[in-house]
């Protein structure tokens, strides 16, 4: 979950948990609101890359030499260089001390929205925003990025519920989102069709084995417990799903 840096720094660092620890889990109660376990409570020794062994002392080191983005950290340190779960951490801790040494953290979006995320939730839901394009026309400028296309389709979808696969909400979509698959580093897909529990019926099985036959695709068990389909082009991938929901 987005949580489990903070989590993982507790249990590392034996910080003192809140009176109700529950709360660091569970949905935010409307009146009280999570605890705060921000990076303030961690020690300078807490590791918060364990690619390339950062610790948050080395971090605010890099932040008192002038690195004042995570661009520049990665740059200084490695932190966030490696299999980059440590960035959203790094970033915590990059804006904590910004903020302590009295430097305007910039929390927009992307270069075209002025806004964070959360402020782009409140527009969209007061004025009734039901598009990417309304949203830029009223509120952003340029023509949109790969951060803010799939965030805003994801804020659309949360407040409207609608199809996200509409047409006039596909662009939005990532490449993995918009074609139902996962991309590979070759260019080709991976399908994994639903195994509830990891059954799956003997018709189901030669399905599956017959279309991985038809369309020349590499199968294999996953850790998930679902067959997964390897290789798939993207003009099949509409065939292929359509034959695995009839089947």
């Amino acid at each position: 979950t987005s949580a489990f840096g903070n989590l993982l720094q507790l249990v590392l660092n034996a910080i003192e948990l809140p009176e109700n620890p529950d709360a660091l889990i569970l949905p935010a109660h409307a009146s009280s609101g999570k605890p705060s376990i921000g990076v303030d409570k961690l020690p300078d020794s807490a590791q918060i890359c364990s690619c390339f062994d950062v610790t948050k002392g080395m971090l605010i080191s890099a932040i008192n030499k002038g690195c004042h983005t995570v661009a520049a950290l990665k740059a200084e340190t490695k932190a966030g260089t490696g299999c980059g779960g440590c960035i959203p951490l790094v970033t915590q801790v990059l804006n904590a001390e910004l903020a302590k040494q009295g430097i305007e953290v910039n929390n927009n979006l992307c270069e075209h929205f002025a806004y964070s995320r959360q402020e782009l939730y409140h527009l969209i839901r007061v004025e009734g925003i039901k598009s990417f394009d309304e949203l830029l026309e009223k509120h952003g400028q340029g023509y949109g990025c790969e951060v803010c296309k799939p965030t805003v389709g994801s804020l659309l979808a949360s407040c409207w519920n609608e199809y996200v696969l509409k047409p006039e909400h596909t662009p939005l979509q990532d490449t993995n989102d918009n074609f139902l698959a996962n991309i590979q580093k070759d260019g080709t897909y991976s399908v994994i069709p639903r195994s509830a529990g990891g059954e799956i019926t003997p018709e189901g099985l030669v399905a599956v084995g017959r279309i991985a036959r038809e369309f020349n695709l590499y199968t294999k068990i996953t850790g998930s417990q679902r067959i997964g389909l390897f290789g798939a082009q993207k003009d099949d991938l509409p065939e292929v799903w359509r034959q695995l929901i009839e089947a």
